[in-house]
């Protein structure tokens, strides 16, 4: 794979995610409204430590996720460590985020742009491109 096509794969992961995210946002159906306010109940019920815990752990891993991603994308030596610890971590609160609803095209999305990480990260270690990471002195 050559350095332009695993920047293409980067970009379309990235870009795919906020499609997923964003999509339901942007295009609300009515299933969708119904399923909200059952989410809105199951939401009013967790704790405000809870809450707190999985918003600031969140956020951190979106901080960590996207510096990853951009030191991918400029070969930085430090990049993939970062990349598989941000996806462990991010797997590993996902079972705290509980019950949620989306739509059919927005996961459909968000799982296009699991599968082209999850190339990336195959990439980043186990083809040449990984000399690219390698320190320089």
């Amino acid at each position: 794979m050559s350095s332009t096509q695993f920047r293409t794969l980067l970009t379309a992961s990235f870009i795919f995610s906020l499609l997923g995210v964003f999509f339901d946002f942007f295009y609300p159906s009515e299933f969708l409204e119904s399923i909200s306010q059952t989410q809105s109940k199951i939401d009013a019920d967790m704790s405000t430590i809870k809450f707190s815990f999985i918003m600031i752990v969140g956020l951190l891993i979106t901080i960590t996720g996207i510096a990853s991603t951009i030191g991918l994308f400029i070969f930085k030596s430090w990049a993939p460590k970062l990349a598989v610890s941000t996806t462990v971590a991010a797997i590993s609160i996902a079972p705290l985020l509980g019950v949620h609803a989306v739509s059919g095209f927005s996961y459909s999305l968000s799982e296009l742009s699991t599968m082209l990480w999850a190339v990336a990260l195959y990439v980043i270690y186990f083809t040449p491109l990984n000399d690219k990471f390698s320190v320089k002195g």
